[in-house]
């Protein structure tokens, strides 16, 4: 018998780019524990290949094409949900952008840590780096700017953003990831005290080493993937499924006691 406090029966959970990688587990994870779903992203046909897997496994599922850095169809994407279901329970702030370039141009090194990333020859434009920004931060604030009102309204609310633990530790080549992820972890503790007295639970979710297409070149066989391994005290990749099982947690009652956590799902690697 499951717990009554880990059910998500009624609830409708918003979850920005549910599509594939860490949005598509934590999507069909809440479908699992009994949510409605609402999947939000850019790519039409990820979309509604994840809105058939939330229906197999007898939910609703609700497509919203939706890029998070355009206000508007945050707006939009907001008041489909609420046209469609009449309430938001759980808002998921998963939707993120990693663009692997140092900010200069690291001349004499072709190897090791840093190129593992990505190149070291090309340097980050300030294009790249505004598009990274206004994904990983820019993104949650329009989405908890047009949810928040509605929350705050009933009293009740879980928003769950998916940081990283680059949030926590420095990793070369990936600065405007990091500083935007750990930016987000800040983000959560001071939302988290602005809405407490209105019953809203505002956490954050930091994986590490799971196998998604993000971060897929260090997780390659040979070389890469044993520096990866080298580096994690379990000395293992994560599973997926337990980044859903933890955003499950942050989105029931079971953690309603919890607000303004960063909680990370690393191996050990902070640790």
């Amino acid at each position: 018998m499951v717990l009554r406090e880990f059910s998500l029966d009624g609830k409708v959970v918003i979850v920005t780019g549910a599509g594939r990688g860490l949005g598509r587990v934590i999507a069909l994870t809440m479908a699992e524990a009994g949510a409605d779903i609402v999947c939000a992203g850019r790519t039409p046909a990820s979309l509604e290949a994840i809105a058939r897997e939330v229906q197999e496994l007898g939910r609703t599922a609700q497509v919203v094409l939706t890029d998070v850095t355009r206000a508007d169809q945050v707006e939009a994407m907001v008041q489909t949900a609420l046209d469609t279901f009449g309430q938001i329970d759980v808002l998921v702030n998963n939707a993120g952008l990693l663009i692997a370039k140092p900010i200069v141009p690291l001349p004499d090194l072709n190897s090791g840590r840093l190129s593992r990333f990505g190149s070291v020859n090309e340097a980050i434009t300030e294009e790249e780096w505004r598009s990274v920004v206004d994904t990983n931060l820019l993104g949650p604030f329009l989405c908890c700017q047009a949810v928040g009102p509605h929350m705050l309204e009933r009293r009740s609310g879980k928003v769950v953003n998916v940081i990283s633990v680059a949030a926590g530790k420095g990793y070369p080549s990936i600065v405007s990831y990091g500083a935007t992820k750990a930016a987000l972890a800040n983000f959560t503790r001071s939302l988290a005290l602005e809405w407490a007295p209105y019953n809203i639970n505002i956490n954050a979710i930091g994986p590490a080493n799971f196998p998604t297409r993000m971060n897929a070149p260090i997780h390659q066989e040979g070389r890469a993937l044993e520096q990866t391994l080298s580096r994690i005290p379990l000395g293992r990749l994560g599973d997926l499924r337990h980044v859903g099982l933890l955003a499950v947690y942050l989105a029931c009652e079971a953690s309603s006691y919890m607000t303004g956590q960063s909680m990370y799902l690393d191996g050990g690697v902070l640790a």
